[in-house]
């Protein structure tokens, strides 16, 4: 049996990991022996417990318990369990199983395992006689592979994340046209063979990737379509480089405190040309304390066509753009209630046409380098609005028809290069501040108990009317 070691270290150095294969062994092994457990390899040593039939050795990764690589031995005529020993625990992913006969006659079981971080292989012997670990050796440093999938003849690449070993992240590569809906239970990092050479495609009413659970999943150089192209719930945490994510009903819906965080190159869009009776939801749409992120340059979220929202947050959702970016937009009708926060820095926000509206104990923060423009802005109970501004770093909201503040709602416009065109409605217990350098232009009418004032260069140039 010394031969299938050298074998293995062979396989390990000239060909990379041929995980697929060791899978398909296991399964066929798993089969014919009807044990239970999750196979990954098996192989035969001499007779332990002197019945004069050998014992069967099988490479397992036992259920429930999470990553752990475990060698159990079992008669191989009677199925009894001779013994089980653990050889690795967390963040290793079993390769291969080996076996020898030492110069004392007592039999050896080696496993082969790849640290899913770090790529490092490791080989561990055990006397399973005695089960005394007798070397642990280093095979290979980073010779971790990415799986390779072709979806033009006929790969899959759900197939490969249902395969895997539970728990085990992978690394994806694929290319073609996918025709299917993907669910990741487990840390996934999938980008296309050549730049912007792969497509999943879910059809007209499933999700092309669903991300179901608190998972780390990165998508790069990728295009998503279906009903909705991308979901992620339950903690899950996703990061986008140049995908193109277009849903007929939603780009993409962050649920249960997930977390998504825009590199560069993005554009979130809905697509109501592929389906002109579906109810639209939005571009995106952050709910249950999800947060999306804005990293990097040139990402787009659109709405695709007027009266349709681009992003809707709800129940804690939060949206931040960061500073010193370029070229990052948002068209489309704008909606935050309960609890939730627009936070837009250098980012040009297009909703002429559009309806943005901002309820019930919530905030939209436009800051430096910041353009946006409205027909409506609605600030509704209890919610507030908050310009920001810096030297040499404008701001500029404008309105082609009114902001409205509703009861205990606010506005502060502070900081110089600030420019808010439009008239002021403000309700009852309602307060609009300008200040320090900025300039408010239109007309403002207030109704009883609503505070009004300018102070240190901040201008309101319009009538001021109380009723």
């Amino acid at each position: 049996m010394k031969v299938k070691f050298y074998s293995v270290i062979n396989m390990l150095f000239l060909s990379g990991l041929m995980l697929s294969a060791t899978n398909s062994h296991a399964e066929t092994n798993f089969q014919q022996t009807n044990l239970p457990g999750h196979v990954i390899d098996t192989d035969t040593i001499a007779d332990i417990n002197s019945n004069g039939v050998p014992e069967i050795v099988m490479l397992r990764s036992l259920k429930g318990q999470r990553n752990t690589i475990t060698v159990t031995v079992k008669d191989l005529s009677t199925g009894k369990l001779i013994k089980s020993l653990v050889y690795f625990t967390k963040y290793f992913q079993p390769i291969d199983l080996f076996t020898y006969v030492g110069a004392n006659d007592e039999p050896y079981v080696g496993v082969t395992a790849m640290n899913v971080n770090t790529g490092q292989v490791k080989a561990k012997v055990r006397n399973i006689v005695s089960n005394a670990v007798v070397s642990t050796t280093t095979l290979a440093a980073g010779l971790r592979s990415d799986i390779v999938v072709n979806c033009d003849n006929g790969g899959s690449i759900q197939k490969v994340i249902d395969s895997a070993v539970p728990g085990i992240a992978l690394s994806i590569v694929a290319k073609g046209v996918c025709d299917e809906a993907l669910l990741v239970n487990r840390d996934l990092k999938l980008t296309s063979q050549s730049n912007g050479s792969l497509t999943i495609q879910a059809g007209d009413s499933a999700t092309a990737v669903e991300v179901g659970g608190p998972y780390q999943v990165e998508l790069s150089d990728l295009t998503l379509t279906g009903n909705k192209a991308l979901t992620i719930e339950r903690n899950g945490s996703v990061k986008l480089n140049g995908v193109l994510a277009e849903g007929k009903e939603a780009g993409l819906v962050a649920m249960m405190g997930s977390m998504v965080e825009l590199e560069a190159d993005n554009t979130i869009t809905l697509a109501s040309s592929l389906c002109a009776t579906c109810d639209e939801i939005s571009a995106v749409f952050l709910g249950d304390n999800a947060k999306m992120i804005m990293t990097g340059n040139s990402n787009t979220i659109t709405a695709g066509t007027a009266g349709e929202y681009a992003m809707a947050l709800f129940s804690g959702g939060r949206f931040e753009s960061g500073g010193g970016l370029s070229n990052n937009a948002i068209t489309g009708n704008l909606a935050a209630y309960s609890n939730t926060t627009l936070s837009f820095r250098d980012i040009d926000v297009d909703a002429s046409g559009y309806h943005v509206e901002i309820g019930s104990n919530s905030t939209l923060e436009l800051s430096a380098g910041t353009t946006m423009t409205a027909d409506i802005l609605d600030i509704e109970f209890a919610s507030h609005l908050e310009i920001y501004g810096e030297t040499g770093e404008a701001v500029t909201l404008t309105l082609t028809d009114t902001l409205d503040v509703f009861s205990l709602g606010s506005v502060l416009i502070e900081g110089p290069g600030i420019l808010v065109t439009g008239d002021v409605r403000l309700g009852h217990n309602s307060a609009l501040d300008v200040y320090d350098g900025a300039t408010l232009t239109g007309d403002v009418t207030t109704e009883s108990g609503s505070v009004q004032g300018s102070g240190n260069g901040g201008t309101i140039s319009g009538t001021v009317t109380n009723y």
